[in-house]
């Protein structure tokens, strides 16, 4: 693995989830903003759905940015992106000091740019130890 692999890998990771994240929320507080004021139930709704999207997109999104830059185990490195979206998630919506929803982003994008590089680095690091 070369420096540029990596640092392509973990800003694209924290890219795949700020994009998977913003854009939904800013999409759902528009929303929110103008059509569901008064509802609650399509608040409920919505939030699920906030959470579902990165769910789906950033297994998704690591796999194929991993995989296009040639790192090892791509799909293993996006499956595992899953456990940190979901500590990711624990850990931004028990906060009361700010908004969850941002809180959470920031959280996210932060975590995602050091897992997907220290992932970079570590199957690189073993698909070199098989190959010697």
């Amino acid at each position: 693995m070369n420096g540029k692999q990596v640092f392509l890998g973990a800003v694209g990771g924290a890219a795949v989830f700020a994009m998977s994240w913003f854009v939904p929320a800013g999409v759902l507080l528009l929303l929110n903003v103008t059509l569901w004021a008064d509802t609650v139930d399509a608040n409920i709704g919505a939030g699920l759905l906030l959470l579902a999207i990165p769910a789906a997109v950033v297994p998704l999104g690591l796999w194929a940015l991993l995989r296009r830059l040639g790192v090892p185990g791509a799909a293993v490195i996006g499956a595992g992106g899953i456990a940190v979206y979901v500590a990711t998630v624990t850990v931004g919506s028990d906060q009361v000091v700010l908004d969850p929803l941002y809180l959470t982003g920031a959280i996210g994008t932060g975590a995602f740019l050091i897992y997907a590089g220290l992932a970079a680095v570590l199957a690189g690091t073993i698909a070199n130890r098989r190959n010697a």
